[in-house]
């Protein structure tokens, strides 16, 4: 399938994800540089996407970044479904939108927030290759933003909710007890979960991957391949490789 890239200027190109949705990128980020040039990301996590996302799911992208998953959810639920995306990144949440709505998925709804256990204002630091994080700045941060955090639950109220996607650089321990909140309002919950041991600095992962082991939970690590490779929380919690695990956490 050919791929148009079009640079319509300020850093931004136009492009089309393989999947059919077409996305608005900044190729200054190794992620979105990776999309543009091959059309997708992470080959088996998307394959693992399509095969649980369904037409009239809700779904829930914390951390949609360029909005690569919320165009991917939002295409597979449909108009039937409901989408919601939180990203306090002002350049990413600007394409996001514009994207959105270029592809006509008035069933998403983004948020431009940090999702946290405090209400308040806090520094974003953004690197030039790509990603962000409120927390272990270092040296390659090249950029400090004003960004608004929020309580999850005051913010988005505990409701049934059918997917969730979390990948927060760091900050995904502030939220696990809103998260519970979510699941305990749904049985057939699915969750993706990125664990990354360099980002969780300061907390202890047991605490928080106990709660959903203690619900019935079974652990998977998500092979490059899209194949579910079983695990448990002592496993993820033993890793101490310097990138991180994609998690997919399912009571079925």
């Amino acid at each position: 399938m050919e791929r148009p890239i079009i640079y319509i200027g300020d850093n931004t190109i136009l492009t089309k994800l393989i999947y059919t949705p077409v996305i608005y990128l900044d190729p200054r980020d190794i992620v979105q540089a990776h999309i543009m040039l091959h059309g997708f990301w992470e080959h088996g996590l998307t394959a693992n996407f399509f095969q649980t996302v369904k037409p009239g799911m809700k779904v829930l992208d914390i951390g949609a970044h360029c909005g690569y998953y919320t165009l991917l959810a939002s295409l597979l639920t449909g108009p039937t479904g409901e989408v919601h995306a939180f990203e306090p990144n002002p350049a990413h949440f600007t394409n996001l939108r514009r994207s959105l709505l270029i592809n006509g998925y008035n069933h998403a709804n983004i948020h431009q927030v940090g999702l946290s256990n405090k209400n308040e204002e806090v520094i974003l630091y953004v690197p030039d290759g790509g990603g962000a994080t409120i927390i272990n700045p270092g040296s390659e941060y090249q950029k400090e933003v004003k960004m608004k955090t929020v309580v999850f639950s005051e913010y988005f109220p505990p409701q049934q909710v059918d997917v969730m996607k979390i990948d927060i650089d760091g900050s995904e321990p502030l939220i696990m007890d809103d998260v519970i909140k979510i699941v305990d309002k749904s049985d057939n919950i699915q969750i993706f979960l990125e664990y990354a041991p360099t980002l969780w600095v300061g907390h202890d992962p047991k605490i928080s991957l106990q709660k959903f082991a203690d619900r019935g939970f079974n652990f998977y690590k998500v092979a490059h391949t899209g194949v579910l490779e079983p695990t448990t929380v002592e496993e993820v919690v033993a890793f101490e490789g310097p990138l991180h695990i994609d998690l997919k956490l399912t009571r079925n």
